[in-house]
């Protein structure tokens, strides 16, 4: 189902956001960032998670730079405690290569929901490349702890299970 369908408004072209309490078919970001709703009442308030549902489906569609600059002018708004948000912008940081920022945003994913286990995984996943075996090894048993669902269990078991031997020897 289209995220159109799934919150009930018009995304923008740039960013998929929604206003509180407003009938007003929004036509760019200005729409929802800094202005009355439809009524005057108020500031608009902005989605966090229709931002982070967007995010999610341009890194499915293989847009990783794409979901950055739709979603980085929201990174520093302090507004913004959510966790997934934080964890998806840095995904797609870490499908681009940039490890260093993908890591800075996992962290604060992981300070923001410290029982999102997908923060744990990605930065193991990171850590990984980087040759920092217990530390990814740490962070993998966390998500594993987190996210005890059988085909997860699978896959990181496999994981844990290299970076033991490796960590031995």
């Amino acid at each position: 189902m289209p995220l159109t369908n799934k919150v009930g408004f018009i995304a923008s072209g740039l960013a998929a956001l929604a206003l509180v309490a407003s009938p007003a078919m929004p036509t760019s970001i200005a729409d929802y960032v800094g202005s009355k709703n439809a009524y005057g009442q108020g500031t608009a308030r902005v989605d966090y998670h229709a931002i982070t549902e967007n995010g999610k489906t341009k890194i499915r569609d293989g847009q990783y730079k794409l979901a950055i600059t739709e979603m980085t002018p929201f990174q520093s708004d302090v507004e913004n405690k959510n966790a997934s948000f934080f964890n998806t912008l840095g995904f797609a940081y870490r499908k681009t290569g940039d490890y260093d920022k993908a890591m800075a945003l996992f962290e604060k994913s992981r300070q923001l929901g410290p029982n999102l286990w997908a923060s744990y995984d990605n930065m193991a996943f990171i850590q990984v490349k980087r040759k920092q075996y217990s530390e990814a090894l740490s962070n993998y048993k966390k998500a594993q702890e987190l996210n005890p669902s059988p085909d997860y269990a699978k896959k990181v078991s496999i994981w844990i299970e290299r970076l033991e031997k490796l960590i031995k020897n």
